[in-house]
């Protein structure tokens, strides 16, 4: 269920980050003698290639990660939902106020099981403006969409890390996990990450 008060919002940056942390986690690391370690390194250009499937288009530049708007075929990198569908900024009349888009952005991430440290600082920056909004004391049409808001900033986005004492890969991967791991990815883009799939299951579902 998507929280009251928090505007449905699909953001192609967050479904960039899953997508890269899904193929890390699937496909890099059966593939490596320890397991995956969580190091920042070069986006792969399979990756790119799979954005594409999950309807994020990455480039030229390296911070430029869109996707087309349904509505009006504008390159947007926020979409919101809309009784018919998708839209962007342009196409929606409605304006929400920054702390709204903020948390709903957020939400995504936390819907498709973004984690790591962008998503803290996130977290941590959007707790301070959230203290800020309460302190100022806000008007009945706003008390919904903040407490929506703290109760979200209660789940942490950490890593979860492993048991002291574990192995440094965190587990053993398999035979079956390099089989399955590039098709577990794909149904996730399919199935979640997408905005078609993604509407679907948070608001038509």
């Amino acid at each position: 269920m998507w929280p009251p008060g928090i505007p449905l919002l699909w953001d192609a940056r967050f479904a960039l980050a899953r997508v890269w942390q899904l193929y890390q986690r699937f496909v890099q690391a059966p593939t490596l003698p320890d397991g995956f370690r969580w190091r920042s390194k070069p986006m792969p250009a399979v990756v790119r290639a799979l954005a594409v499937d999950a309807g994020v288009l990455v480039g030229p530049q390296a911070n430029r990660v869109v996707t087309t708007c349904p509505s009006c075929r504008a390159e947007v990198y926020l979409l919101r939902a809309t009784r018919s569908g998708w839209g962007c900024r342009r196409c929606v009349p409605e304006r929400l106020r920054q702390l709204e888009v903020s948390l709903g952005a957020y939400t995504m991430g936390l819907a498709v099981g973004l984690a790591g440290r962008p998503m803290v600082r996130r977290r941590n920056r959007l707790q301070h403006r959230l203290v800020l909004c309460c302190q100022s004391a806000p008007g009945l049409d706003q008390l919904v969409t903040n407490t929506s808001g703290a109760w979200l900033l209660s789940y942490s986005p950490h890593w979860r890390r492993a048991r002291p004492g574990s192995r440094p890969g965190g587990y053993e991967p398999g035979p079956l996990m390099r089989l399955l791991g590039p098709i577990m990815v794909q149904v996730a883009i399919e199935e979640l990450l997408h905005p078609r799939a993604f509407r679907y299951r948070f608001r038509d579902g």
